[in-house]
């Protein structure tokens, strides 16, 4: 079982990468990102989900964002090599462009943005071969152009009941909802890691539910091997492991 932190709507961004930095359960952090207008890829807060709108990020300049939490991704990036020793996971997860809708008119547009789009990813992760860099989207269309451009990381898909479209992927982010037993072995025992994606107080009592209170030794087996995304890793530890 591996616990990957995910920033909360009540920890700063401070308190947040000195947790994981010095927890030793904690074995990695998971960021969103997205590009600015002038071509910046930026690391913001979302609150799990429920924080500034990414259209508006996504037609600011970095320099509009001064005056808020949000930084660049090269500057995280920068400060954890800085980290003796950091060896953690590092997970981005790619939040899709708002582009206009495909169709036979904007389909080149749209495929190029993407590809701008994770060019410019590419180009900062690049420049930090010794961190374990992960990246994940919700937008199989990213994803694919991640799959195209990027061959030296792990490269994920989050699937929801929005998102219910099959692409293959090194690894999937599932929400509680969709734990089902048998699915998990069988992606598992296809050499794929699952994460768990936890963001509400509901999540972490599903998962309680499906792992302590109706336990078997399929789901024991399966708990050794799953990963957590989650903003409460404390609480997850304390009642999972």
């Amino acid at each position: 079982m591996q616990i990957i932190s995910y920033k909360n709507n009540i920890t700063s961004f401070r308190t947040f990468f000195e947790s994981v930095i010095n927890t030793d359960y904690i074995d990695g952090l998971s960021v969103p990102i997205i590009r600015t207008r002038d071509n910046q890829i930026i690391v913001f807060d979302d609150n799990m989900g429920d924080g500034t709108s990414t259209e508006v990020l996504q037609n600011s300049t970095i320099n509009d964002l001064q005056e808020t939490t949000i930084f660049s991704l090269e500057r995280m990036l920068t400060a954890l090599t800085n980290i003796n020793g950091f060896n953690k996971r590092i997970i981005l997860k790619v939040y899709p462009l708002i582009l206009p809708i495909l169709s036979n008119e904007t389909i080149q547009y749209v495929n190029n943005q993407n590809r701008i789009y994770i060019q410019t990813i590419k180009t900062i992760i690049d420049k930090y071969p010794n961190l374990n860099i992960n990246l994940t989207s919700i937008n199989t269309n990213l994803l694919q152009e991640m799959k195209r451009s990027i061959s030296n990381h792990q490269l994920g898909l989050i699937v929801d009941q929005s998102n219910p479209i099959y692409v293959s992927a090194d690894f999937y982010v599932l929400k509680p909802l969709m734990l089902d037993e048998v699915i998990l072995k069988q992606e598992l025992d296809a050499g794929r890691e699952i994460m768990i994606s936890i963001t509400t107080g509901d999540d972490l009592s599903i998962n309680y539910f499906f792992f302590k209170e109706n336990p078997n030794p399929l789901k024991e087996e399966l708990l050794l091997k799953l990963t957590f995304m989650t903003g409460y890793p404390q609480v997850l530890n304390s009642t999972l492991k």
